[in-house]
């Protein structure tokens, strides 16, 4: 039987992420003039996506493309300081070893993502999309789409492996099974109302999860 390819989030899912973003917000909150975040918004902003973030901060939309280029370039500069999820090392191993398909599907630009895993020594997927600021805007189903278009890949040999409701809603848009994972930025009790597939509390569970399929 083929195994099916995984596809992995970046953000929440691989790289721990957030506390760079939301440092990052704080260093430019002067010239797009809105508030600095406090220790006590960080726990509800913890669990947002970008988009949700964006909102909760009182962004105007148009200034969006600008804001998340700095984001962007404030983390390719600090990839030393994004930790990688415990355990994470460890699955990406082990499903190498067993001769799983690895990618990695993001709104994230490739240039960050191909630097932190270097750092971290996990090259060991097989194929790597970075979007951009539209993907933020329009979902990542279409990321999805164009990736299992562009190798051929029927979206029942596909398996997606993110952190956030998003993800379990752009799986579902594209017809591939997801694993939501409640190491990364979204709550558990959140990501179990959306009922995904199946769900892993820890990087352990992926591999339970894939040899009960």
């Amino acid at each position: 039987m083929q195994k099916p390819i995984l596809i992995f989030d970046f953000d929440g899912t691989i790289a721990d992420t957030m506390k760079v973003v939301l440092e990052t917000i704080n260093e430019i909150t002067t010239f797009y003039r809105i508030k600095k975040i406090t220790a006590e918004d960080v726990p509800k902003l913890r669990h947002s996506d970008i988009r949700k973030l964006l909102k909760q901060i009182n962004l105007p939309i148009y200034k969006w493309p600008f804001f998340i280029y700095s984001i962007r370039k404030e983390i390719e500069k600090d990839i030393d300081k994004v930790s990688l999820f415990d355990g994470i090392k460890e699955l990406l191993i082990t499903l190498k070893k067993n001769g799983f398909i690895l990618a990695i599907i993001t709104n994230n630009s490739k240039t960050i993502v191909d630097k932190f895993l270097t750092i971290n020594e996990i090259n060991f997927f097989d194929y790597i999309d970075g979007g951009n600021f539209f993907s933020y805007l329009f979902g990542k189903n279409h990321l999805i789409d164009k990736f299992l278009k562009k190798h051929g890949v029927d979206s029942q040999n596909a398996i997606y492996i993110g952190d956030e409701v998003s993800d379990i809603e752009a799986a579902r848009k594209s017809n591939v099974k997801i694993i939501s994972v409640c190491w990364g930025y979204e709550k558990y009790e959140k990501l179990i109302q959306h009922n995904p597939d199946h769900l892993a509390k820890n990087p352990e569970d992926v591999l339970k999860i894939l040899k009960e399929m």
